[in-house]
């Protein structure tokens, strides 16, 4: 007998709190800034090597030890070619306040150390895959745009997170809004449809969904054709077969990456048929690639019926369920690859419905933790640059190989950091004392470090580290009785010095952090720390100076960096954040358009122009506009804007799409309940010469990711990476799970295509 494939569920009683106003979610009552400690953790302890217990220490005893051994580990595994230290690793907690993070991981960086934050790899696979499709990389709609919503989409079961943007779909479901839960899991879900699928056959319904709106005729041809590569070209040779899941390996698949390109018509612009409909254009291939996603493929990959497939896909689909928005919840479990693609799958729908760049439509990214986009922000994540100043350096790499791959917008933001960090002394600005980045795919935890520094997070919590194997391990933490304070209560004789730190409750920390809407929103203290534990900032700086003593006099070349560069007389909230927004700086695109960018300081490059003053002006509860916008509540990177791309809203003419109308041109500026996303560079000029999508050198969104050989934005004058290929081109036409021997979906040849709109 079929199992019961669709549950529905009226609200689960999440109390009067469910339906406070929706501002109220993001202050100190946030559930995440409230998690309990078991037992709190007052007193610095110390375990020498092969020790059987703990002993009480102090901090200035504790910070000697740990600065003399991170010069030794230094000393002693450094590679001058790759300009870092093999052997020493810092590791970050997604709890940590946007100072705090950028103070540590510019530490970890001077130093040469490895870093890596909790989750890394699967946030960087989400910033990659919405980057490539809106120019940003970050979600394009706040989940307090939900309200707005008549239909939501959530991909992941994570009732048992406490999720602020669970009370706003709760009170968007009550409001009659459509949901439907995407999960493989048992759990309930908070609200609404929950629709059990096989595991990891997320593709196969996203790729069915997007079949389906082509061959009902719901393609928003209008906006697809404006705000959209749908109509650009392509080179005859373009090959959805190079690769599939495996990475697109030429190697192995034969993949030729010259084919990923548009056509051009000068040699700088792609060629764009009179309709999105037309052969060769990226909208027919997108059609023919998507023919495999069949109502009967899909329903044997995910074990759901035809029927229910049907309901669901119309359900959501519909105009009057319009505006649509999907609401991803990032796991740490996700493979990367796969998160990736899911992210580019609802990104793809999303434009074909015409759902980007307004409010309850596009993408919504829920991550666990209480800064998880603060942090990825400001630089704690190793695999990206503070700022989203690209990739680390690869050994061997100069400005020109590095700019190569990372493009000129990183360049840009990448040299306003260098500035903050080394004054522009040096004649590379000080690129060559970044550490280069590892080639090796070994997990962090798989490294062969010697020394672990872990600030706010526990080293057993995610995997199984080889602890044992450490010479040294710093942990500053909360609870005293985490899984790595038990591990070495069982461990007795193990030759790991071990030192176990008491790190502030968020409760009390001041600073900023980033939810997940790209919301910059500041804290303040509600208590002083307890006992002996200590704020991230004041820790990091009794590290700085027990450290900075000891390399002073030192000529050795891995030292230099650490001789030259700039640090705070005093490790404030405010210092930090001045350092991160920039010396007169308004807003990021002073960096991206700035005729004199080798002038500019700024750390995050995206966070241009913020200030703590200005987040202290910044707390009006209004929403006049009713759209959950708070518009005068924080700070959202880039510019203020609530809703990115939302000058996709309107048509060519200006004119505003959505009934009352949105963002507008009114004949001589941009206005609306938002801020418009327009460069400020061209708010004077006609509405049709404005691209809706500014961070893509197309100027629009991408539904295929293809080469884009001139780069030219002509919104911001200079050039921008392409789009990475081809992991963000085409979606793996099947995809086999892990630990499965049944393929999922035929490949393109052997499946009918749909019909494609008229």
């Amino acid at each position: 007998m079929r199992r019961r494939e669709v549950i529905e569920l009226a609200g689960l009683g999440l109390g009067v709190g469910a339906f406070l106003p929706a501002w109220a979610q993001a202050e100190a009552t946030n559930p995440w800034r409230q998690k309990l400690v078991s037992e709190r953790l007052n007193v610095p302890l110390y375990r020498a090597a092969g020790g059987a217990s703990f002993t009480q220490t102090s901090w200035d005893r504790a910070w000697t030890q740990i600065a003399g051994q991170l010069v030794k580990v230094r000393a002693a595994s450094w590679s001058a070619a790759a300009g870092r230290s093999e052997k020493l690793g810092f590791h970050f907690d997604t709890d940590l306040t946007n100072e705090e993070a950028y103070a540590w991981a510019k530490l970890a960086r001077l130093s040469g150390a490895r870093l890596e934050r909790r989750g890394e790899r699967q946030a960087i696979a989400v910033a990659r895959a919405l980057d490539t499709t809106f120019g940003q990389p970050a979600a394009t709609n706040h989940w307090l745009d939900l309200a707005s919503s008549r239909s939501i989409v959530i991909l992941g079961n994570a009732a048992g997170r406490p999720y602020p943007a669970y009370r706003t779909i709760q009170a968007a479901k009550a409001g009659g809004a459509k949901v439907w839960t995407l999960s493989d899991g048992t759990d309930r879900p908070v609200v609404g449809n929950l629709l059990k699928i096989a595991p990891q056959s997320e593709l196969a319904i996203l790729g069915g969904l997007i079949r389906f709106i082509i061959d009902s005729k719901r393609v928003d041809l209008d906006f697809i054709d404006t705000h959209t590569n749908a109509a650009f070209r392509l080179l005859p040779e373009f090959d959805f077969r190079g690769g599939l899941f495996s990475g697109f390996d030429p190697k192995v698949r034969g993949y030729n990456p010259e084919s990923w390109s548009y056509e051009y018509l000068d040699g700088t612009r792609p060629a764009r048929s009179e309709n999105a409909t037309d052969a060769g254009t990226v909208f027919d291939r997108l059609v023919r690639f998507f023919g495999p996603f069949t109502l009967g493929q899909v329903s044997r990959v995910t074990g759901v019926s035809e029927a229910v497939l049907r309901r669901f896909y119309a359900e959501v689909t519909a105009p009057e369920s319009r505006p649509l928005s999907f609401v991803y919840t990032l796991s740490e479990a996700t493979q990367p690859d796969l998160a990736e693609q899911q992210v580019r799958a609802c990104a793809i729908a999303s434009l074909l419905l015409g759902q980007v760049g307004r409010p309850g439509g596009g993408i919504v990214v829920l991550a666990p933790g209480w800064n998880p986009q603060g942090t990825l922000d400001v630089g704690a994540a190793g695999g990206l640059l503070p700022g989203y100043s690209g990739t680390p350096p690869r050994p061997g790499d100069d400005w020109v190989n590095w700019v190569q791959r990372n493009g000129l917008r990183s360049q840009r933001r990448l040299v306003a950091l260098l500035r903050s960090w080394y004054e522009g002394q040096a004649a590379d600005l000080g690129f060559g004392q970044l550490p280069r980045a590892r080639s090796e795919e070994r997990s962090f935890s798989q490294s062969g470090l010697e020394m672990l520094v872990c600030v706010g997070s526990d080293p057993l919590a995610d995997a199984p580290w080889p602890l044992e194997k450490l010479k040294t391990l710093v942990v500053l933490g909360v609870d005293s009785q985490n899984r790595t304070a038990r591990f070495w209560q069982k461990r007795a004789g193990t030759q790991t010095e071990v030192f176990f730190l008491p790190l502030a409750h968020p409760l009390e920390r001041e600073g900023t952090i980033t939810d997940t809407g790209r919301r910059i929103v500041l804290f303040t203290a509600e208590r002083p720390p307890q006992g002996e534990s200590q704020t991230g900032l004041t820790a990091v700086a009794g590290l700085w100076n027990r450290l900075q003593p000891l390399v002073a006099e030192s000529a050795e070349a891995r030292d230099r960096g650490l001789q030259a560069a700039r640090w705070w007389k005093e490790l404030t909230p405010t210092s930090v954040m001045a350092e991160m927004s920039g010396e007169d700086l308004r807003d990021p695109s002073q960096i991206d358009s700035s005729l004199q960018p080798q002038t500019l300081r700024c750390g995050v490059a995206v966070y241009a122009g913020v200030t703590r003053d200005l987040l202290q002006q910044r707390r009006s509860t209004e929403d006049a506009s009713k759209l959950g916008l708070f518009p005068n509540y924080g700070y959202a990177w880039p510019g203020n804007v609530r809703v990115i791309a939302n000058r996709a809203s309107a048509d060519l003419e200006g004119k505003s799409r959505l009934t009352p109308p949105f963002i507008r041109w009114d004949g001589e500026a941009w206005v609306g309940p938002d801020t418009p996303d327009i460069p400020p560079a061209t708010q004077p000029t006609e509405p049709s010469a404005t691209r809706s999508f500014r961070g893509t050198p197309e100027g629009v969104a991408r539904l295929f990711a293809a080469r884009f050989a001139g780069g030219l934005n002509p919104d911001t004058g200079i050039a921008f990476l392409s789009a990475p290929l081809p992991t963000l081109g085409p979606l793996p036409a099947y995809y086999v799970p892990w630990g499965s021997k049944r393929p999922n979906l035929l490949s393109p040849a052997q499946a009918e295509p749909p019909v494609p709109p008229a």
